[in-house]
């Protein structure tokens, strides 16, 4: 008996103690629990679920799991959606994020041991803390009284819901449990992942009785499930990978469709409230039994997506009226097919719905009869209802009626070319290639109206021309406007219609030159946008930096005690991004090249930047910009930095290296491209100033000694090309001899090599020595290079403009993109400086050329440059305060040059069907930076260049007397 009594008390003693986890101890979260997995499809409304995001939500394809569960080795409890008024889980609060949720919350259980605690979560609102830093504590209640604090980290115990890939985890710390991805993440190809901590217990005789969930506010947690065990669920780590590492299942079909439909009703009724969404758009002649009707989402009634099966279904004639009004009846036209060309329109935020692409409908109307002259149309569309436009008319006019199809330089043409066309082509989509055989003839109408009469200007046949590589889409004929003298003007072609208007020379030139100068100005970094010189107005941006790298003014920072700043100002900013760069000095470059071989054109005053009216060039006041903030960070050793991060995506790239307050640390091209562009700028600012020419000059030569100095990393491709660079624009500027027999033995060594990434830069890298007039350099190099110039753009003229369709530089059966794919200074810069340097027409008409195509003369019959021409982009990736409106809605800043059209493998959102040198994306608001983006490298530098040339040339002396071929200056 008293063995008995004993064995009985002892049980009840240990009851008392805290029960030993020989099974899992599930806490039970159901007290505490405040959030559902799914909210209520509408974003933001105050309603809760989830994180209030609409179909953001944890409605996961896989879907999470419930009740106990066994996965990778962990074993946990998820609570029943269906139960606890659908609270599954504990979120804490962080920043302005869901304010009525708590900062922290206890639960409390019976009394259990282990040796190990297990926490199934993931985090929220993590943008305000960096990786590695504490944003939650949770603390461990023992019966006796006593606690232990677990400190979490972001990115390492707490990891964000959403993520990228199923192998980026923290071990023990962090690893997957579930990982499932709902209708956003698909959108950007991410996941969304459980992950489970293992915390191992310091006291595990000690029983648990509760424990606190605490947010830092900087990023909360999410607490899905605890368990309490003795078990070591990290012991097999075969058993941890479980199905971690398979892919996803693909998604079955209908699975998201009732939780789309919700939101899809919501985005459109907030496309309409926004003005996104209107009716039918434009109506525009294609042939004169051929009608384009572009029709925004009214018709689909579903404003983000393709929505291709409405799309399609209203494809056929009886969706389509045109009705011919007489004075005393109206007719109704027969259509014979429709056609159809579906395209994003635009991207971003609709209402609170974020990053939704709108899709626009071109539909092709072929009418069974032309239209006449002088009859009134009418369009209608079915379907689309009031109050969204459902109709538009017009008088059909050829001489006064403009088509698209008529393919002009939308601007000006230059003045000085030998050779100018327009073109006559469309891409009908699903109709294919339109037939022009039958208009033979056009005219040129000049646009000022003398007493009233117009007057015909030029005259010609429209004649079929080849598109061999067949990548236009279209049957091309051409137009020889060669004739044309400067002017204004419109191409009219009797029984079709009449283009847009366009210049030759003069005024049009004019503001080619000063709005693709003055892109500089609005990418400059630490300068205001004001009043008189733009209407983008902006103060001055990124002036204040911490030690740290971190902006001043980033609200989402908070600075170490008594944290060092300092005050930068200069450069310019990287595309649509604020970073800068040296390597945007090889615009400064082209620009200083152009300026070099026309110094009497380029005056004080022609841009209106701040500096005008200073007695100085305006074009070398934007060099003196671009150079003066390497120039005043150049560190006492020589070295000149490579740029500086503004707290940008670049300062996260592990081979751009940074150092304190976000200065990228310098590297030899860093150095040799500074002393390149600063000693030509020297030598061309001299007259204006010899005091920052002298210390720019010396400047220049510390950051080449500097650069010669580090040794050479053989994979490097590109170390010789920008040594030699450096060393003869040094040697042109100060005529030291060491910078020439540096540059004649390393040439002899090694050449100009360069990567090929970079080998549109070798002209530009070549040119300081063909154009050095100092007595050493050496004839036979200067030959040789100068010869292979004029040969590279010869095979430009003979390879690329005349076998393309629309004649320019490009070649559409390799990958378009990043500058290459709009024509214009990318292709341009190696024929001016043929130009140049032999006086010979036919480079100076390539590079003409190539500005005709970036201006209007291609397929989609729009220019490249924003703000230029009758069809210029309209949503292009450029920072927010260069629109019109909030949201990057409205009109654009003039003068950026996009990237323009790709192909290949960068190309994979186009169809097959769609022709090559049809591919553009116009949005900008990503995912299109490709098309849509621009950088000062690649597409600022090499159109200013471009115009700044074609304008001078129109100027009295403006180029200088070509070099003989072979002989010293």
């Amino acid at each position: 008996m008293i063995g008995r009594r004993s064995a009985v008390t002892g049980i009840i003693l240990g009851w008392l103690a805290g029960s030993a986890c020989a099974a899992p101890h599930y806490v039970d979260l159901t007290p505490v629990a405040n959030t559902s997995r799914e909210d209520d499809g509408i974003a933001h409304n105050g309603k809760g679920g989830w994180t209030d995001e609409g179909i953001n939500d944890m409605f996961l394809f896989p879907p999470l799991p419930v009740g106990e569960v066994e996965r990778n080795g962990y074993h946990f409890r998820m609570l029943d959606p269906t139960q606890n008024e659908g609270r599954v889980a504990l979120m804490l609060r962080v920043g302005a994020h869901d304010k009525d949720r708590p900062l922290s919350r206890r639960v409390d259980f019976p009394a259990v041991k282990g040796r190990f605690v297990y926490f199934i979560q993931n985090s929220i609102g993590g943008s305000q803390a960096r990786k590695g830093d504490t944003n939650a504590i949770y603390t461990v209640h023992y019966a006796d009284g006593q606690t232990v604090a677990i400190p979490l980290q972001k990115g390492i115990h707490l990891r964000d819901w959403w993520c990228k890939n199923w192998w980026d985890n923290s071990g023990a710390d962090a690893w997957p449990v579930h990982m499932g991805g709902n209708l956003y993440t698909r959108k950007w190809n991410c996941l969304i992942g459980l992950w489970a901590m293992q915390w191992r217990n310091p006291r595990p005789d000690a029983p648990i009785v509760g424990l606190t969930f605490a947010s830092l506010d900087k990023g909360a947690p999410v607490i899905w499930a605890v368990t309490i065990d003795d078990a070591d669920y990290r012991a097999d780590e075969a058993v941890n990978k479980g199905n971690v590492w398979q892919r996803l299942p693909a998604t079955p079909d209908g699975y998201f469709d009732a939780k789309s439909a919700v939101e899809r009703d919501a985005i459109y009724a907030a496309a309409v409230a926004t003005g996104l969404v209107q009716g039918v758009r434009s109506i525009d002649l294609i042939r004169s039994d051929l009608l384009a009707v572009t029709v925004d989402p009214a018709l689909t009634r579903t404003a983000a997506g393709p929505c291709e099966t409405a799309a399609a279904a209203a494809q056929q004639p009886k969706t389509f009226m045109v009705i011919k009004c007489d004075h005393s009846f109206d007719e109704e036209q027969r259509l014979e097919e429709v056609g159809r060309d579906s395209y994003e329109y635009w991207n971003g935020d609709i209402g609170p719905f974020q990053q939704n692409v709108v899709y626009w409908h071109t539909y092709y109307l072929r009418l069974a009869q032309p239209l006449r002259v002088g009859g009134r149309y009418t369009v209608g569309v079915a379907g689309i209802k009031p109050p969204m436009v459902d109709h538009l008319s017009f008088i059909y006019d050829d001489h006064n009626m403009e088509t698209p199809a008529i393919k002009v330089n939308q601007v000006a043409y230059s003045a000085k070319a030998g050779r100018r066309y327009a073109y006559l082509g469309w891409w009908a989509g699903d109709l294919g290639a339109v037939d022009y055989a039958a208009c033979t003839n056009f005219e040129v109408i000049n646009e000022v109206i003398d007493k009233g009469v117009r007057k015909v200007a030029l005259t010609g046949a429209i004649v079929p021309r080849p598109d061999p590589q067949n990548v236009t889409g279209e049957m091309v004929r051409e137009m020889d406007l060669s004739n044309l003298t400067p002017g204004h003007y419109h191409v009219y072609v009797p029984g079709l219609g009449r283009s847009a208007s366009f210049g030759v020379g003069g005024d049009g030139v004019a503001d080619l030159y000063r709005q693709t100068q003055r892109a500089f100005y609005h990418q400059r970094c630490g300068c205001p946008l004001a009043k008189p010189f733009t209407m983008f107005e902006k103060p001055a941006c990124h002036l204040h930096v911490y030690l740290s790298g971190h902006m001043v003014d980033d609200p989402h920072y908070t600075p170490a005690p008594g944290e060092l700043q300092h005050e930068y100002r200069g450069g310019y900013h990287d595309a649509g991004d604020f970073d800068c760069f040296t390597y945007h000095l090889r615009a400064t470059a082209q620009n200083l090249d152009a300026y070099d071989m026309s110094p009497r054109i380029f005056r004080d005053g022609d841009l209106n930047v701040p500096e005008s009216g200073n007695g100085i060039p305006d074009l070398l006041d934007e060099a003196a910009w671009a150079l003066g903030f390497y120039r005043e960070q150049q560190a006492p050793d020589g070295g000149i930095p490579k740029g500086r991060c503004n707290d940008q995506d670049s300062r996260h790239q592990s081979a751009v290296k940074w150092g304190d307050f976000g200065i990228f640390k310098p590297d030899p091209d860093s150095n040799f491209e500074y002393a390149a562009v600063a000693a030509s700028f020297a030598r061309l600012y001299r007259p204006y100033g010899a005091a920052l020419a002298d210390a720019t000059l010396a400047s220049a030569v510390r950051a080449f000694d500097w650069a010669v100095a580090q040794r050479a990393d053989p994979k490097d491709d590109s170390r010789s090309g920008f040594t030699l660079w450096a060393a003869s624009a040094l040697y042109r500027a100060t005529g030291d001899e060491r910078f020439n027999k540096l540059f004649v033995e390393r040439y002899a060594h090694d050449g100009f090599r360069l990567h090929w990434s970079m080998g549109v830069c070798g002209p530009l890298m070549r040119w300081p020595y063909i154009r050095c007039e100092q007595p050493g350099t050496d004839a036979a190099i200067r030959a040789k290079l100068r010869a292979e110039i004029v040969r590279s753009a010869d095979d430009q003229l003979t390879k690329r403009i005349d076998a393309e369709a629309y004649r320019w530089g490009g070649d559409a059966k390799r990958d378009l993109g990043w500058g290459n794919g709009n024509g214009g200074g990318h292709h341009a810069d190696v024929l001016l400086r043929a130009w140049w340097l032999t006086g010979e027409q036919k480079y100076l008409d390539g590079a003409s050329l190539n500005a005709d195509f970036q201006l209007g003369c291609n397929p989609l019959s729009k220019t490249f440059i924003t703000g230029m021409g009758e069809r210029p982009p309209l949503h292009p990736e450029l920072a927010e305060f260069l629109y019109e409106q909030p949201g990057k809605r409205g009109g654009t800043v003039k003068g950026i040059t996009v990237y323009g059209l790709s192909s290949g493998a960068i190309a994979d959102w186009y169809p097959k069907e769609r022709p090559v040198l049809r591919r553009w994306r116009d949005l900008g608001n990503g995912g299109a930076e490709v098309n849509s983006e621009f950088t000062v490298t690649e597409t600022l530098g090499a159109s200013a260049m471009l115009y700044a040339a074609l304008y001078a040339s129109e100027q009295n002396g403006a180029v200088v007397a070509p070099v003989p071929e072979g002989k010293k200056p």
